[in-house]
């Protein structure tokens, strides 16, 4: 018998943003190319859930920006954007072989069974971290943001069985 076993933390990232019904003259942000955070956005991992990895309403749109020595906007304080200030999703999976060896004078016959993501545990990599806001209102559009949008490839169970005959 013999196995592997992948514990991988989550990376951490900043949080986009976009606007909805903006005049055709802005091209960019309000003085800002990062969105705004109120509070924290991580949730503790037990509220967790599939449409709701963080506290989305903690985002708010970018204003103009007054001082620029304010560190709201310095990554000191809660500025976001290219700023990581959320771990993204993790990785955890199990491999497992189990094999046996029949042997015959100089013969031998193995039996393998190899399980991949033996525990069949769904593996979930992205989540929208880019928020949509409506440029006359301020208010948060994108029904996506904050839930999980993609499945890492090949995040079913995977069972093979093999026969090696050695002569």
């Amino acid at each position: 018998m013999s196995g592997l076993s992948t514990f991988r933390g989550g990376t951490r990232t900043g949080f986009g943003f976009n606007f909805q019904n903006a005049p055709a003259n802005i091209t960019g942000g309000l003085g800002g190319s990062r969105p705004i955070m109120t509070c924290d956005p991580t949730l503790p991992r037990s509220q967790r859930t599939f449409e709701r990895q963080f506290k989305t309403e903690c985002i708010a749109p970018p204003g103009p920006l007054t001082d620029p020595n304010d560190t709201l906007y310095q990554g000191t304080g809660k500025g976001a954007g290219t700023l990581d200030v959320w771990t993204n999703l993790g990785y955890v999976n199990h491999d497992l072989t189990l094999f046996k060896n029949f042997r015959h004078g100089r013969r031998n016959l193995q039996v393998r069974v190899e399980a991949y993501n033996v525990l069949n545990t769904s593996q979930y990599q992205g989540v929208d971290t880019t928020a949509t806001f409506d440029f006359n209102t301020g208010a948060q559009t994108n029904a996506n943001f904050g839930r999980v949008n993609s499945v890492r490839n090949n995040s079913e169970r995977v069972i093979q069985l093999g026969l090696r005959f050695t002569f």
